[in-house]
């Protein structure tokens, strides 16, 4: 993740972050003073800090906490909170990140006003606590935990624990004809429409499916004729030919790929793979699990 301050970057580059980049995105509010200090004028606090910010990509929006140094009221951090979790278009709900004014005596307060989709941002507190951080550190987390359930196979509300989607895992796909997978579909190559490419598709393998991974494996086929995505990334790829010959561009290599062969693609490495033959032309890739959107050249 990434902490930003959109008002100093500018809202549309702090979205353009966050479109880019497949990071958590936490907004600071810094700047955003001018517009909440008067009831009178500027952008009511809901508005800004959250309808706006989340417009502009943000995952999290820390903002003052009632108590705190700052003249927020409780109704001004509640429409905050509503706001960043309203039905808002197609866009995900994002978490509140109450900030400052917080102390060991009012995290019951906030447990009941935020509730546990929130994020706390601790600091001064801490500091202030004892003299040691470690141990101020371990008071607030125990604090927290006699508020929350920390166990990770809780199930969300109607939905399946962690131990039951891992029993849910299908663990062979059973290899069928046309370079085919059992319970696996054929899916669009990319939603990307500023990335030129012709002839693709993609069978996503492992990864998408509750599997327990650090990475994805996908099954990429180029019909003949046909090209992917001129592009790069942050992450980095490991490709292996699995059926017919490619031809890769890598930087300014050009090799030809054939079935078994394997190439590792650095990050920021530009890269393409074309099909000039007559036949298909098919290669596994594994990438990051977590991982940033293709960037042009």
């Amino acid at each position: 993740g990434v902490l930003a301050c959109p008002m100093i970057m500018g809202l549309d580059t702090a979205r353009a972050l966050a479109s880019d980049y497949e990071l958590l995105l936490m907004a600071h509010p810094a700047l955003t003073g001018s517009y909440t200090n008067s009831d009178s004028q500027g952008i009511e606090h809901g508005v800004l800090l959250g309808t706006m910010f989340r417009l502009m990509g943000a995952d999290i929006s820390i903002f003052p906490n009632v108590g705190g140094r700052f003249a927020y009221q409780a109704g001004d951090c509640a429409s905050i909170r509503d706001r960043l979790r309203a039905p808002l278009g197609s866009l995900r709900a994002a978490w509140p990140c109450p900030a400052g004014g917080m102390h060991l005596s009012n995290v019951d307060t906030m447990a009941t006003d935020y509730g546990a989709d929130s994020v706390f941002l601790v600091g001064g507190a801490l500091l202030g606590h004892s003299e040691k951080l470690q141990s101020s550190t371990s008071a607030f987390l125990d604090e927290i935990r006699r508020h929350f359930d920390e166990r990770l196979d809780a199930p969300e509300p109607g939905g399946r624990s962690s131990h039951e989607l891992a029993e849910a895992v299908v663990r062979h796909l059973k290899f069928e004809d046309g370079f085919q997978w059992s319970n696996r579909e054929s899916t669009p190559y990319k939603d990307a429409d500023d990335l030129a490419f012709k002839g693709v598709r993609r069978v996503e393998l492992v990864g998408k499916f509750g599997e327990r991974t650090r990475c994805d494996l996908r099954y990429f086929e180029v019909e003949p004729g046909g090209f992917t995505s001129l592009e790069k990334h942050l992450h980095t790829h490991i490709v292996i030919g699995a059926r017919g010959t490619g031809l890769l561009t890598m930087g300014n290599q050009r090799m030809v790929l054939e079935p078994m062969d394997v190439v590792y693609l650095q990050p920021l490495e530009v890269h393409q793979l074309h099909n000039e033959t007559q036949a298909p032309f098919g290669f596994l890739c594994i990438v990051d699990h977590e991982r940033d959107r293709p960037m042009k050249p």
